[in-house]
């Protein structure tokens, strides 16, 4: 992989990049979260997004089983949230038109990322 810019602190690095699957890490050098960002409005090729992003996720659980997977997504059909209700590759998942546009739904995205997820203080 080549080297990107990263963002910091003692305990963690997040590359900043061009990929729409964002693992986190810890210095320890391994895969502490990854989140798979899906913009697309598009209701037709929802369940392809998820079958896209849970290829994504099955290599970061590869790489480490105790790797937290987050599905970030701007669509999310009936058979979409039927399918997340089972799937074992996908642990959160989130809407990205509520985070940006509820302040409580933002807030408890970046809770549950900072804080619960990467342990940010």
């Amino acid at each position: 992989m080549p080297a990107r810019p990263w963002i910091e602190n003692q305990k963690t690095k997040i590359p900043r990049g061009k990929q729409w699957v964002t693992p986190i890490l810890l210095t320890k050098g391994w895969l502490q979260v990854a989140i798979e960002i899906k913009g697309s409005m598009d209701k037709a090729g929802a369940q392809t997004r998820l079958g896209e992003a849970k290829k994504s996720f099955a290599k970061a659980k590869a790489e480490n089983a105790h790797c937290s997977t987050i599905y970030l997504a701007s669509c999310f059909t009936d058979a979409v949230l039927s399918q997340l209700k089972t799937e074992r590759e996908v642990d959160l998942h989130f809407n990205l038109i509520e985070i940006l546009a509820d302040e409580a739904k933002k807030i408890q995205f970046l809770k549950e990322l900072f804080h619960y997820q990467i342990r940010i203080e």
